[in-house]
């Protein structure tokens, strides 16, 4: 099934729940600025708000580092979940969330809902799955952490969110599941800041050799862009994935733009690229091609 096909081919099963523990903490002591929060409340809202007390396939998975199950591991089994403890060293936890979904069967399974904010680390299994006729549905928050003015949601996946994906924003059950709040923050990102803003835009385009609609290569652009926005602190405007290349464009705060641009020039080895900077237009040309 591809980008922006119809979800009524989505096949009619049970709804399954996963929670990714470690996003899921981060989402709410960051942007959401929750200090604790109502695990039974959480179940509720999953379960009756955004499942919509569909037949569930299993209690939701709540996955999360054995440190932690130590400590919250009996209030979530007793508030319903089925807690599964995982090292998350080397990512092991994020690599059992994507073998526990990959391994769901369409003919039981109608319906995954995932929270975390992480979606970049699990888009070829989500993928994988919609193509089997799985409907995805994402719970996370587009809120911005007031720390660092930015969402922690990969933001070249956001127009996904609401079109390929269902989406439910946490922001909006932060009243029933809050039982603590932290003191109100203000962003570090200041008027001053913003008036020294570049916009940047590349076009990564995939070389010949290698099928810019194979879910591996689509992987490792948005993985790419990923983590170089996390190195060096920038924010993702636009990002459009297309059925060879990808267009993001950035905003570079600050007058060393030209290290961004070079810094990117150089670690986009894996795909042929071209930019601009608004006004003017520049031309790095072609790149040699490396292994996906």
């Amino acid at each position: 099934m591809g980008i922006g096909q119809s979800s009524e081919s989505i096949s009619q099963g049970a709804t399954f729940i996963i929670i990714d523990e470690r996003s899921l903490n981060s989402m709410l002591r960051g942007p959401l600025r929750i200090r604790r929060s109502n695990f039974k409340e959480i179940y509720e809202v999953l379960v009756s708000d955004i499942a919509g007390g569909a037949q569930l396939f299993g209690k939701p998975m709540y996955v999360l580092p054995p440190s932690v199950e130590a400590s919250i591991g009996k209030p979530l089994r007793d508030a319903g979940f089925n807690v599964q403890p995982v090292p998350s060293e080397n990512s092991q936890d994020d690599h059992f969330i994507i073998e526990v979904l990959l391994g769901l069967d369409p003919t039981q399974v109608g319906k995954i809902i995932l929270v975390s904010a992480d979606i970049s680390d699990y888009y070829s299994c989500l993928e994988a799955k919609r193509n089997q006729g799985i409907a995805v549905h994402i719970v996370a928050t587009k809120t911005e952490d007031p720390r660092s003015g930015a969402s922690m949601i990969s933001t070249q996946l956001t127009p996904l969110l609401g079109s390929v994906y269902e989406f439910t924003d946490l922001a909006t059950f932060v009243q029933k599941i809050a039982i603590e709040m932290y003191a109100p923050q203000t962003s570090s990102v200041t008027e001053s800041d913003s008036s020294g803003v570049k916009k940047i835009r590349w076009t990564l385009a995939f070389p010949e050799s290698v099928d810019g609609s194979d879910l591996a290569a689509r992987h490792a652009l948005l993985k790419f862009v990923d983590n170089f926005v996390t190195k060096y602190g920038l924010r993702i405007c636009t990002l459009q994935l297309e059925e060879t290349r990808g267009v993001v464009a950035l905003d570079v705060y600050g007058s060393d733009y030209r290290d961004v641009v070079r810094a990117f020039n150089a670690e986009a080895t894996a795909f042929i690229l071209e930019f601009d900077i608004e006004p003017s237009i520049f031309r790095y040309g072609d790149l040699t091609a490396t292994s996906l």
